[in-house]
């Protein structure tokens, strides 16, 4: 297929979407049969900046997924940057696609939610009636979307996830580091275990779905109007705002547990200093996130409360350090980190989480 660089460009002449009840009619890849086939268009979509190892790895997994019958898949990589980096390798990746195309795109403007945003125009410029994302430092099982998929057509849900599993990618050359990963894989561990309990007891609303494993009916970019903000450029939770706006809205959510990914975790991740630094940049996050919409009076009752509660459970960690081996250290700096992020937060002061990319 051509380069499609240039729709990430074009949003306002970009056609409906297909709802998920629709079809499109698409001629028969490979089939020997000259007729066409009614099928959905499902984009797989991912952003990318400076990461050209791991894009490399997240394609080559999407080029072997298994694809229901009736989906028409098409993954799309859009570069947030000018410099149009990644082009060669996709283009070299191409021909991996038997049961599917390959597009890449390109969106200038810095910033993650500029980039999905521009995903998602290109999707529905191609039709689709689904949009998937993951993150470049990923890659996916084989069954991942067969997995969200037939969660949809159980539940009907119109925004799904699934678990994200840690894969260390450097062995640790230290005890402390090893320490460090250990808590890392517990961390994913754990949010795995809540999510199925979550969805086993019916408090699934309250576990956001993130675009680092997502599944949505294309009806939440049109008729329903949603976006990903883009105040929220750098500083991360453009994907944690739009779960809220859609729960708002009454979106109706699922979980796939089976819809498995893989996250490399680099080295620049495995140290306290880096784990006190992302819980600190995600609790600014939130915290403005709360005061945007209820204001800061109204917040800092809260506000106090839960920080006084996340101390006390912070030093329950450190004392369960030599108890546990060191295993509570990570969810300890991330919950120092958390405190003084919502301190500055609410004083004012914005993230810059993705301002310096890991890994590569």
């Amino acid at each position: 297929m051509a380069d499609q660089s240039g729709l990430a460009r074009t949003q306002a002449n970009a056609p409906r979407p297909k709802a998920l009840s629709d079809s499109a009619r698409l001629p028969a890849v490979e089939s020997g049969e000259a007729d066409v086939i009614r099928t959905t268009v499902a984009a797989i979509c991912c952003t990318t900046r400076y990461r050209p190892k791991m894009l490399q790895a997240l394609i080559a997994s999407w080029s072997r997924l298994k694809i229901p019958d009736g989906i028409a898949p098409v993954f799309i990589v859009v570069e947030n940057d000018e410099s149009a980096a990644s082009r060669e390798i996709v283009d070299s990746l191409r021909k991996r696609f038997s049961n599917g195309v390959l597009v890449y795109a390109v969106e200038p403007e810095i910033g993650i939610p500029q980039a999905r945003n521009a995903a998602v125009r290109v999707a529905l410029g191609l039709g689709a009636g689904i949009i998937c994302f993951v993150d470049d430092d990923e890659t996916v099982a084989e069954d991942w979307f067969v997995h969200l998929h037939q969660a949809n057509a159980r539940s009907g849900a119109q925004l799904i996830g699934g678990p994200v599993r840690a894969v260390i990618a450097t062995p640790a050359d230290s005890a402390y580091r090893r320490v460090v990963q250990q808590g890392i894989s517990d961390r994913y561990r754990k949010i795995e275990v809540r999510a199925a309990e979550r969805l086993r007891t019916g408090q699934l609303g309250r576990m956001a779905i993130l675009t680092n494993n997502w599944f949505a009916d294309a009806e939440l970019f049109t008729r329903h109007g949603l976006s990903f903000d883009t105040e929220l450029s750098l500083s991360g939770g453009s994907d944690t705002q739009f779960f809220r706006d859609a729960i708002a809205k009454g979106i109706r959510t699922d979980w796939a547990p089976g819809a498995v990914v893989y996250e490399t975790i680099p080295p620049e991740r495995t140290s306290l200093a880096y784990q006190f630094r992302r819980g600190r940049e995600q609790s600014k996050t939130s915290v403005r996130a709360k005061i945007r919409k209820r204001g800061r009076l109204r917040v800092m009752p809260d506000l106090a409360v839960s920080m006084l509660l996340r101390s006390a459970g912070a030093a329950a960690l450190l004392l369960a350090v030599p108890l546990t081996g060191g295993r509570t250290l990570v969810s300890f700096a991330r919950s120092c980190g958390w405190i003084v992020g919502r301190a500055s937060g609410f004083l004012g002061r914005k993230s810059d989480l993705y301002s310096k990319v890991t890994g590569n």
